[in-house]
């Protein structure tokens, strides 16, 4: 069972906003202890996925030579990152149980301190890895976003647009991408729109109403019972012509 994507975090920079990455480089206990399991973390966001791939297959080495090298000899490299670098996952929760766990004779909590912070050995006494320091117990363990971490000190992230993109975005990152970018279109075209309406009620406000021919002085105003016609000249009400 695969732990679902959390979605990204989005921070303000100089720059424009930037995306955390979640790869935390592995703390020196990790590296000597766990050395295949924290390079495998690093480069592929999952302790078992690349832990006999490239930089990780030397850490098997016998004789404390594979523990030297990771712990001393091995440099985290940005470069490196393969998947998604803004996500950790677990895709084989017993399985790295087993392998991960079984190395302090710990269970759960090495795996699920990867998950929750980046690192295999520096949150065993923290969030749910407390609880859960048996190996069954650690199979109904539940991935709460609220504690999974990412910082700016954490590499895999990158720019929310424009030069260099995170490295392949999963599905889940990119669904939140998406939504962040309907939400900014959407208020866009509301802006349009109420644009649009205002100037349309503008253009309907109805303009004063004058006859053809005719002018009218501030201050003056029309005698009851005449009128005028364009060309015209004004007759009395009673009928009466004025001579020449």
């Amino acid at each position: 069972m695969s732990t679902p994507p959390v979605p990204m975090t989005l921070v303000a920079a100089a720059r424009g906003p930037r995306i955390l990455g979640a790869r935390r480089r592995p703390s020196c206990c990790a590296r000597f202890f766990c050395g295949p399991f924290a390079i495998s973390g690093y480069n592929t966001g999952d302790p078992i996925a690349g832990s006999c791939d490239n930089d990780a297959l030397l850490a098997w080495l016998p004789c404390y030579i594979g523990r030297v090298y990771s712990a001393f000899i091995w440099k985290p490299n940005p470069s490196h990152i393969v998947g998604d670098g803004t996500q950790r996952i677990i895709s084989h929760r017993c399985l790295a149980i087993f392998c991960v766990g079984g190395i302090f004779c710990l269970g759960g909590p090495p795996v699920i301190s990867f998950w929750e912070e980046g690192d295999l050995c520096s949150g065993i006494c923290r969030g749910d890895a407390i609880w859960y320091a048996f190996c069954c117990s650690a199979l109904c363990w539940t991935p709460n976003e609220l504690h999974f971490q990412r910082n700016e000190e954490m590499d895999g992230g990158g720019p929310r647009s424009g030069g260099k993109a995170p490295v392949n975005q999963s599905t889940g990152a990119t669904q939140a991408r998406r939504r962040v970018d309907r939400v900014a279109n959407a208020k866009a075209k509301d802006l349009m729109m109420f644009e649009e309406l205002e100037a349309a009620l503008q253009e309907a406000q109805p303009l004063p109403e004058t006859r053809p021919g005719t002018t009218s002085r501030p201050g003056t105003t029309s005698r009851p019972g005449t009128h005028s016609r364009p060309g015209s000249r004004a007759t009395p009400s009673n009928g009466s012509k004025k001579e020449p």
